[in-house]
């Protein structure tokens, strides 16, 4: 829980790491290195990865451009899916909408 709430982790890696600790009888930290599931917070990484999925995306955001909000969802999933995961979903959220209001 308090690797949750540092957002080391996050809350579905939480529940993924809880089993395997009950199953193997390894600690948190053992399983989240073993498993590299550490959470990716650099807003410089971060911003790397939201560059390429714009750059890839121009439909979704001329969509989101039109008004229409869903994209950002599109966008954040897109964002998800490059950092296998790995990201902070919140600081992706956060840089994906300060990116598209700037651009």
């Amino acid at each position: 829980m308090r690797l949750i709430e540092d957002e080391k982790i996050s809350g579905k890696q939480g529940k993924d790491v809880l089993v395997e600790m009950f199953r193997s009888g390894k600690s948190a930290a053992t399983i989240i290195e073993e498993q590299g599931l550490v959470q990716v917070s650099d807003t410089g990484e971060i911003d790397r990865i939201i560059d390429g999925v714009i750059g890839a995306s121009t439909q979704q955001l001329e969509q989101y451009r039109a008004g229409k909000e869903l994209c950002l969802a599109f966008l954040s999933a897109k964002v998800m899916k490059a950092s296998m995961g790995k990201a902070n979903p919140k600081v992706v959220n956060e840089r994906l909408k300060t990116k598209l209001q700037g651009s």
